[in-house]
């Protein structure tokens, strides 16, 4: 679930959005979130640290592995982090996810994804975990406006 819906019970396409990126890293993973192979993480956990390390394939369900292209597969773990973003307001919408999906547009790098009940000693060098409970002050109109 959505983390804004999870301390507010606020609901929105955003929530949808939310749980649509938590299911294609799923999908792509071959993982269920809740009952993620990993003691100490979560599939979301796992995901953005191989996101941050540049080892996001290593993500990959190994039967998919050979059978795919690496750039596909990179953008959709690429596209359901910025689905799973900690601040709704930066989440893509609908039309914006077909569009990605499409490689029709640009895509921006993904902001630090709400991991609840999870300490996370995570090496964060594209973004600083601080930003968690911040404010977004970066322009999301690159994907936002459609």
């Amino acid at each position: 679930m959505a983390p804004e819906y999870v301390l507010t019970g606020e609901y929105s396409e955003k929530s949808d959005v939310y749980s649509f990126g938590i299911m294609v890293l799923e999908i792509v993973s071959g993982q269920r979130n809740r009952r993620f192979h990993q003691s100490q993480e979560n599939l979301l956990v796992h995901a953005w640290r191989l996101w941050n390390e540049d080892r996001s394939f290593e993500l990959i369900e190994s039967t998919l592995y050979h059978s795919c292209s690496r750039n596909e597969v990179i953008r959709c773990i690429q596209i359901g982090m910025l689905c799973v973003q900690s601040d709704a307001a930066r989440r893509p919408t609908t039309g914006a996810m077909v569009l990605m999906l499409t490689g029709s547009v640009a895509l921006p790098l993904p902001s630090t994804p709400v991991m609840f009940g999870y300490d996370t000693d995570i090496d964060v060098t594209r973004v600083e975990l601080s930003e968690l409970y911040q404010t977004s002050t970066m322009s999301a109109t690159s994907y936002t406006h459609i």
